[in-house]
């Protein structure tokens, strides 16, 4: 069994890495710093967050065509659990200097924001998210087409 060395680079997990993202709202400058990535249980989390559940399923011996099964959605949840996952830091503070919490570690923080703010927050967290993946996206292009490959290779 092998010791990993804390200052081994291992490429198959999400590293932490942050990017600061300077924004304004009302005339106040503040920055967020975000994660530039979630890990496999940071993005499943957040991506399952707004489910909240399923009701109508078919009963024992219910034809199931007669039921109509609704999903469940809980979207306050979701955008909570979003901006837990995402903000690592931020210069939010009163006028008195005093730093507020950020959102993993106090909730009720993050309900009291006014919600104009939290969508200036969101919506720069969502064009982060869009522009990193648009980078990216020859990447997994290249990943993609070689997996194909190689599943044609294996089929064949």
């Amino acid at each position: 069994m092998s010791t990993q060395r804390s200052d081994d680079f291992n490429p198959w997990v999400c590293q932490p890495e942050t990017v600061q993202l300077d924004l304004e709202w009302r005339g106040r400058a503040f920055y967020i710093l975000i994660k530039k990535r979630l890990n496999t249980g940071e993005d499943r989390a957040v991506r399952g967050a707004a489910i909240h559940g399923m009701r109508g399923f078919a009963k024992p011996g219910q034809d199931p065509k007669d039921v109509d099964p609704e999903l469940l959605l809980n979207w306050k949840l979701a955008g909570y659990t979003r901006l837990e996952t995402y903000i690592v830091e931020w210069s939010l503070a009163t006028d008195a200097g005093v730093k507020l919490p950020i959102p993993s570690k106090d909730r009720g923080q993050l309900e009291a924001l006014d919600s104009a703010l939290t969508d200036v927050m969101e919506d720069a967290i969502t064009a982060f998210i869009e522009a990193r993946d648009a980078a990216e996206e020859p990447l997994k292009k290249v990943g993609s087409s070689s997996i194909e490959t190689s599943a044609k290779k294996l089929s064949a």
